[in-house]
């Protein structure tokens, strides 16, 4: 598999304004729109957002007629968040209980949604955290995770969308991690932590069988061992449509990351297709039915994307054009690839989503995520590097107030030139707050927050 990478060009423009004080609750209430997505026929769209009593409900909104509807009442607790399924008009959705994240599924019909149609219980047990671990957006089927017999460990349901049936899967009572399923909603690896802090993949032996698994030993091989050093780098990412290869992010002799391709089995024959070159790989964007790679991201200090299949090119560049200061995001491609969800990481203005249509090569504005700040100016976030102490560099942002004379590369000498030239260099002294991220492997990213 050979993949010609492209890398997309973008303008980056400053511009300064007079300073101007926003009020704390536009910038650190919660958005007025969150979750958005767009259903897997391309159709509908649907975002949480608080209802009259200020709680969060589902809404959906005819992509074509304009028709915004509520298709949740709640009045007493927040919706977490929600997916579509493979089956129209279907939807899942989570509440907590009280705050406590141990979390509640349902199942509903959104055809006709009313207060008198109640939704299906899918799990609402005190104490038992319900998880959706596989949906392909395609099937009758999707699995639920349960840790309905132990905490630490979620037993694997299969759920059916059209009957309601639920049917034991995996009777876990050994792996507390992630569960890797394919295209087809099987499952075929398991995660183990090991007492040196390396992660043990397991897949099903030929004793196991699918539809009834169990975390007996005997079930399970193991599949490859991942050093604690390379951990944070090496993942499982997705298969091929035919199930029978498997992406990885890899780590394993790279200090940024690979992305690489194998034969289920065969971890020691991989084909790398990418290694990362500033940073590491940030996401991959795959087709949704023939999951061929199409493009990826890397966030060194703004996210660039790398365009892995031609067909796309367009679309991407013309993604770009339209907001040039900012980053494309994909968010959802319905199956038949024609319709895309697209928002933007910018540090000059919040969340603003878009509806692009392939065959009119033309993006749709729909909202912004916080109306309220409309008009209002943010301040620029100028990506930087800086020694530290071990001689490794790090990434960081400044933001200077909008009225802030900056020194020109002409009036610096030396270093201080590129610096100038980033607009890094105020002509004088300005308060400085200083936001230290939580850990070793943590980071600041570009765009609102």
């Amino acid at each position: 598999m050979i993949i010609n990478w492209i890398v997309l060009d973008s303008l980056f423009l400053a511009i300064t304004a007079l300073a101007e004080l926003i009020p704390r609750d536009q910038l650190f209430n919660d958005p007025k729109y969150s979750g958005v997505s767009l259903s897997p026929d391309g159709h509908v769209l649907a975002y949480l957002a608080p209802n009259e009593n200020s709680i969060s409900n589902i809404y959906t909104k005819c992509v074509t007629c304009k028709h915004t509807k509520v298709v949740t009442f709640d009045n007493k607790r927040h919706i977490s968040g929600y997916q579509w399924t493979g089956v129209p008009n279907i939807i899942l959705y989570y509440q907590d209980n009280d705050g406590d994240e141990n979390y509640k599924l349902y199942k509903l019909n959104i055809t006709n949604p009313s207060p008198l149609n109640e939704p299906h219980v899918i799990s609402d047990k005190p104490g038992v955290k319900a998880v959706v671990i596989a949906n392909n957006l395609r099937d009758r089927f999707v699995l639920v995770g349960l840790n309905d017999e132990n905490p630490a460990f979620h037993n694997i349901y299969e759920f059916d969308l059209y009957t309601n049936e639920m049917r034991k899967i995996f009777d876990n009572k050994r792996f507390p991690a992630k569960i890797i399923v394919d295209n087809d909603l099987e499952i075929r690896l398991v995660v183990e932590e090991g007492d040196d802090g390396s992660l043990i993949y397991y897949s099903p032996s030929e004793k196991a069988n699918s539809k009834k698994l169990t975390s007996d030993k005997e079930m399970w091989v193991e599949y490859l061992k991942v050093s604690a050093d390379d951990r944070p780098l090496t993942m499982p990412i997705a298969f091929t449509a035919d199930n029978k290869r498997v992406f990885w992010q890899w780590g394993a002799g790279t200090d940024l990351g690979q992305l690489v391709i194998h034969d289920f089995g065969k971890p020691d024959e991989n084909e790398v297709l990418y290694t990362a070159i500033k940073s590491q790989i940030g996401t991959v964007l795959f087709h949704p039915t023939d999951r061929n790679i199409l493009a990826l991201s890397e966030v060194y200090h703004q996210p660039e994307i790398y365009v892995a299949n031609d067909t796309i090119l367009n679309d991407m560049q013309y993604l770009v054009n339209l907001r040039p200061s900012a980053s494309p995001v994909i968010e959802s491609i319905s199956r038949d690839f024609h319709t895309w969800l697209v928002t933007y990481a910018s540090d000059e203005r919040p969340y603003e989503f878009y509806l692009y249509r392939r065959w009119q090569q033309k993006a749709e504005y729909l909202f912004t995520t916080r109306p309220e700040l409309i008009g209002r100016k943010l301040n620029r976030m100028v990506g930087f590097d800086f020694p530290a102490r071990d001689g490794l560099r790090l990434q960081a942002y400044l933001s200077l107030p909008p009225k802030a004379e900056l020194l020109t590369p002409a009036q610096v000498n030396g270093t201080d030139v590129e610096l100038a030239k980033l607009g890094l260099l105020p002509a004088k002294p300005q308060p400085l707050i200083v936001f230290v991220h939580g850990g070793p492997k943590a980071r600041d990213v570009f765009g609102f927050s």
